[in-house]
């Protein structure tokens, strides 16, 4: 899951502070009902990867908001980048749907889908929309590290 507005950061928050809670008063139910620390462990090792997971999307859009974007790796990762600059330069939904002269609508059913199916030519639009240029570089097809595969992109002819 992807942070994309300061309302859903916000609920995120809380469901983080509700789920210590939560966790506390598990850990305390299960070992009432005998099971081991270890075994209690084990129980709770889904919602801790949910909430550890959470954890790590708040701290993302935080670092998002303080305007560190990082780098893209492959075009597959262009929708979630472009929604990680609007977040970065504190730009709503809205305010891109105005300066796209599109409907919020339709920028909240893009972000929803990562911007699937995007072309370059509407991406570029949205970048310059958020004051941003886009560049393109090449490189090489190298084998993936963790997977000895070659990007599945086609080769250039």
């Amino acid at each position: 899951m992807l942070i994309k507005t300061d309302r859903e950061y916000r609920d995120a928050l809380e469901q983080i502070a509700s789920q210590k809670t939560q966790f506390a008063a598990t850990e305390l139910e299960l070992a009432a009902k005998g099971y081991t620390p270890d075994q209690v462990a084990k129980l709770l090792e889904p919602m801790r990867t949910f909430h550890m997971g959470l954890v790590e999307e708040t701290a993302y859009y935080e670092r998002l908001k303080r305007g560190d974007l990082g780098g893209i790796q492959g075009i597959r990762a262009l929708g979630k980048h472009l929604i990680a600059m609007r977040i970065a330069a504190g730009i709503t939904q809205r305010e891109l749907a105005r300066r796209m002269d599109v409907h919020e609508s339709q920028v909240s059913r893009d972000e929803h889908d990562d911007y699937h199916g995007i072309t370059l030519g509407r991406a570029e639009s949205i970048v310059r929309a958020l004051g941003f240029a886009l560049e393109y570089h090449a490189r090489p097809r190298t084998p993936d590290a963790g997977h000895g595969e070659v990007d599945d992109l086609p080769p250039l002819a």
